[in-house]
Protein backbone atom coordinates (compact mmCIF):
# COMPACT_ATOMS: atom_id res chain seq x y z
CA UNK A 1 0.00 0.00 0.00
CA UNK A 2 1.34 3.48 -1.05
CA UNK A 3 0.86 6.01 1.96
CA UNK A 4 1.71 9.78 2.23
CA UNK A 5 2.58 11.73 5.35
CA UNK A 6 1.15 15.28 5.03
CA UNK A 7 -1.58 16.87 3.10
CA UNK A 8 -3.02 15.70 -0.22
CA UNK A 9 -4.45 18.14 -2.62
CA UNK A 10 -6.00 18.63 -6.24
CA UNK A 11 -3.54 22.05 -6.89
CA UNK A 12 -0.03 23.56 -6.09
CA UNK A 13 -2.38 26.59 -4.19
CA UNK A 14 -4.16 24.45 -2.00
CA UNK A 15 -1.12 22.50 -0.89
CA UNK A 16 0.52 26.02 -0.36
CA UNK A 17 -2.52 27.25 1.86
CA UNK A 18 -2.63 23.68 3.86
CA UNK A 19 1.15 24.27 4.17
CA UNK A 20 0.44 27.51 5.77
CA UNK A 21 -1.99 26.43 8.41
CA UNK A 22 -0.17 23.59 9.52
CA UNK A 23 3.06 25.01 9.50
CA UNK A 24 1.48 27.93 12.04
CA UNK A 25 0.94 28.26 16.03
CA UNK A 26 -0.79 25.29 17.30
CA UNK A 27 -3.71 27.21 19.52
CA UNK A 28 -4.07 23.99 21.78
CA UNK A 29 -0.55 23.23 22.52
CA UNK A 30 1.85 26.19 23.36
CA UNK A 31 4.67 23.64 23.73
CA UNK A 32 4.51 23.01 19.44
CA UNK A 33 6.75 26.11 18.46
CA UNK A 34 5.25 27.43 14.85
CA UNK A 35 7.50 26.40 11.93
CA UNK A 36 8.68 29.11 9.72
CA UNK A 37 7.23 29.64 6.59
CA UNK A 38 8.51 30.86 3.49
CA UNK A 39 7.79 30.54 -0.06
CA UNK A 40 9.66 28.39 -2.22
CA UNK A 41 11.83 29.11 -5.36
CA UNK A 42 10.64 28.05 -8.45
CA UNK A 43 12.31 24.63 -9.58
CA UNK A 44 15.12 24.24 -12.25
CA UNK A 45 13.61 21.71 -13.82
CA UNK A 46 16.54 20.85 -16.10
CA UNK A 47 17.98 19.61 -13.15
CA UNK A 48 15.36 17.03 -11.98
CA UNK A 49 14.82 13.29 -12.36
CA UNK A 50 11.93 12.26 -12.20
CA UNK A 51 10.96 8.70 -11.83
CA UNK A 52 7.55 8.12 -13.20
CA UNK A 53 5.61 3.97 -13.32
CA UNK A 54 2.71 4.37 -16.26
CA UNK A 55 1.74 1.30 -14.73
CA UNK A 56 2.20 1.18 -11.09
CA UNK A 57 -0.17 0.92 -9.41
CA UNK A 58 -2.28 -1.02 -11.53
CA UNK A 59 -6.02 0.05 -10.00
CA UNK A 60 -6.26 3.70 -10.76
CA UNK A 61 -8.95 5.27 -12.44
CA UNK A 62 -7.95 6.17 -15.77
CA UNK A 63 -8.69 10.04 -15.53
CA UNK A 64 -5.69 9.97 -12.75
CA UNK A 65 -3.85 8.11 -14.94
CA UNK A 66 -4.10 10.29 -18.38
CA UNK A 67 -3.37 13.23 -15.68
CA UNK A 68 -0.01 11.45 -14.62
CA UNK A 69 0.78 11.10 -17.88
CA UNK A 70 -0.24 14.48 -19.25
CA UNK A 71 2.12 15.51 -16.14
CA UNK A 72 4.81 13.37 -17.14
CA UNK A 73 5.23 14.27 -20.84
CA UNK A 74 4.74 18.27 -20.12
CA UNK A 75 8.14 17.80 -17.10
CA UNK A 76 9.87 16.63 -19.78
CA UNK A 77 8.90 19.12 -22.10
CA UNK A 78 9.71 21.84 -19.79
CA UNK A 79 13.41 20.04 -19.66
CA UNK A 80 13.41 17.55 -16.75
CA UNK A 81 14.25 14.36 -16.80
CA UNK A 82 11.39 11.75 -16.64
CA UNK A 83 12.51 8.17 -16.57
CA UNK A 84 10.32 5.31 -16.45
CA UNK A 85 11.03 3.81 -12.63
CA UNK A 86 9.30 1.41 -10.19
CA UNK A 87 9.27 2.18 -7.04
CA UNK A 88 11.38 0.09 -4.49
CA UNK A 89 8.65 -1.63 -2.54
CA UNK A 90 8.32 -4.85 -0.59
CA UNK A 91 4.68 -4.33 -1.63
CA UNK A 92 3.27 -7.70 -3.95
CA UNK A 93 0.96 -7.16 -6.83
CA UNK A 94 -1.71 -9.78 -5.03
CA UNK A 95 -1.45 -7.49 -1.94
CA UNK A 96 -2.73 -4.48 -4.10
CA UNK A 97 -5.76 -6.75 -5.45
CA UNK A 98 -6.72 -8.28 -2.20
CA UNK A 99 -9.96 -6.39 -1.28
Amino acid sequence: MLTTAGPIARSVADLRLALEVIGGPDGRDPEVPPVPWRPAEPADLNRLRIAYSPGYPPLVAAEIRAGADRLAAELDKLGAVVEDRLPGTAVSEEALTES
